[in-house]
């Protein structure tokens, strides 16, 4: 009696998870979602002005990484 159910149990899980594998895997399949990283995009010493409406060009998702430093100022 144990076993069957055990069984049933075991049965109802698999069934329950191949159900719903199909759609998933299908996200992970290569080209069908990519980001798009641009790192440090931003102009650096007055050139490439326009690297981050290149990077807002490409479409979403997107991301832009941002680099934070801190900074003190001296007269505060």
């Amino acid at each position: 009696m144990i076993r069957r159910c055990l069984l049933l149990g075991f049965l109802l899980v698999l069934g329950a998870s191949l159900q719903g594998a199909a759609p998933v895997a299908d996200a992970f399949k290569p080209g069908t979602r990519v980001l798009l990283d641009a790192h440090n995009c931003y102009p650096y010493d007055g050139k490439w002005p326009n690297r981050i409406e290149r990077a807002l060009g490409t479409g979403l998702p997107l991301a832009i990484e941002q680099d934070l430093a801190w900074f003190v100022d001296p007269h505060t």
